[in-house]
């Protein structure tokens, strides 16, 4: 019988961990929290989640509809869950929160959308591409 141990097998993330690798996304897409009509910043995205910094608490547990708005003009509309929601602890007013995308297609049509084009869209640093 073959030996099997626990290092041969599939790994698998840690509970707790992240299911996708995120994105960066400050700058380059602006957001609102529809249901509450709440703009946010968007920190970074990936396929199943975010996180957003606003200056209002958002709910635990709580779905709402999102707003994101690319820098090449792409409006896509998705669900998610608020799974944490914390004092921004720079010292600066505001929360940030963690958002985990909503299953329907709609949803994981919409962020897999923005998460695209945010990864096909060069971004120069100043004066070294487009505006030079």
């Amino acid at each position: 019988m073959p030996d099997v141990s626990r290092s041969s097998l599939p790994h698998q993330a840690p509970l707790g961990r992240r299911a996708a690798p995120r994105v960066h996304a400050a700058g380059h897409v602006l957001a609102r929290i529809l249901t509450l009509n709440v703009p946010v910043e968007m920190r970074d995205i990936s396929l199943s989640g975010f996180q957003l910094v606003s200056d209002v608490p958002v709910g635990v547990g709580e779905t709402h509809e999102i707003r994101a708005v690319t820098v090449t003009g792409l409006v896509c509309t998705f669900r998610a869950r608020v799974v944490r929601c914390e004092p921004r602890t720079s010292g600066e007013a505001g929360y940030t929160t963690g958002w985990e995308v909503s299953p329907d297609r709609d949803s994981t049509v919409a962020i897999g959308a923005v998460v695209d084009t945010l990864t096909a869209t060069p971004i120069f640093p100043i004066g070294t591409g487009a505006d030079a």
